[in-house]
């Protein structure tokens, strides 16, 4: 080829790559271009029900179209989940995401019919969600290192509840099993507010679960929290100090809300939904809205919230496959 050939020939890849950055410009400031439909993967109520309209109400005013809640939920929110994985990747349909859905549940189910790293566009990490480990009346332990002193002398004898089998409670107990080389017993309840009850009653005496079902017991002193979950001490729970604190080196178990849409969408849509979900997270009712749900607010970029995506599934691979935790 010379070289006369070549430049033409440069010009023209270079033209074509300039055509497409020109279509995909176009896209993304005619996007959006009808109301969006954000799939919240869990019942009506929960917190990432609230997290979704709020989060829907400020995306709405910032991109001048309607932010349709829908909730589709089932199988541990695969349901919702799996309807974003299909779903046409223009920007139009997209997912409020938990850990679960979003990360771990490729871990816990043998026949997903999604992959979170393959399937998802990463848009933004909202919040993150510690949880606490939790103490009722008759437990002996103080500390959360007496909690492990005690489990180490007594192998599959100290009893732990969670809100349910393959809940970030579970993973969180699992973990700090897995770190330690502890062996406890694992009572799943259908949901916070039971395992609550007999925490309360002494029917139970220590539970894994998220921090927000438990603020007013640990302060009138009714339970007791060993540790909170997350790499710092909560301003819920300034007096709590976290595991690591406690000489656990690595155990941090926290969920997540995030931003999520299906896998393809166009990098200008995607960089518009992260700058409005970003000033949502900076915006200070919203910011009392998160942390009165006892999480976090963070915030981030799509690149940060892919790669937390992927540490999520290298941390909590070994972990789910020791414990031999599957859901169906």
């Amino acid at each position: 080829m010379s070289i006369v050939t070549r430049r033409h020939a440069g010009r023209a890849i270079l033209g074509g790559l300039a055509a497409v950055s020109l279509v995909r410009d176009a896209h993304a400031q005619a996007w959006p271009s009808r109301p969006i439909t954000l799939i919240v993967p869990f019942p009506p109520g929960g917190s990432s029900d609230v997290v979704a309209r709020a989060l829907g109400r400020s995306l709405g005013e910032a991109l001048g179209q309607p932010v349709v809640v829908d909730n589709r939920s089932g199988a541990t929110g695969n349901i919702g989940a799996q309807a974003v994985a299909r779903a046409r990747p223009d920007g139009h349909t997209l997912m409020l995401a938990t850990s679960g859905p979003g990360a771990t549940n490729r871990l816990l189910f043998r026949n997903l019919p999604f992959d979170p790293l393959r399937d998802f566009t990463p848009i933004a990490l909202i919040a993150e969600v510690p949880l606490v480990i939790i103490a009722g009346p008759r437990l002996e332990a103080r500390t959360l290192p007496d909690l492990v002193a005690l489990a180490r002398a007594r192998p599959g004898v100290v009893d732990y509840g969670t809100p349910g089998a393959g809940a970030m409670g579970h993973l969180a107990a699992a973990r700090l099993e897995f770190l330690t080389r502890i062996r406890m017993n694992h009572v799943p309840y259908r949901g916070s507010a039971p395992l609550n009850t007999d925490l309360l009653g002494g029917t139970l005496a220590l539970g894994f679960d998220f921090v927000a079902s438990y603020v007013d017991q640990i302060r009138s002193g009714t339970l007791r929290a060993l540790a909170v979950t997350s790499a710092e001490r909560l301003s819920a729970l300034p007096d709590v100090p976290t595991a690591v604190e406690q000489g656990i080196a690595d155990y941090v178990a926290t969920s997540w809300f995030a931003l999520l849409g299906p896998s393809g969408m166009p990098d200008g849509v995607t960089e518009r939904l992260n700058a409005a979900t970003n000033a949502f997270v900076a915006n200070a009712e919203a910011r009392t809205l998160l942390t009165g749900l006892g999480a976090t607010p963070r915030g981030g970029t799509p690149g940060a919230m892919g790669a937390r995506i992927a540490a999520e599934l290298a941390t909590w691979e070994p972990i789910i496959r020791e414990a031999s935790i599957s859901l169906e």
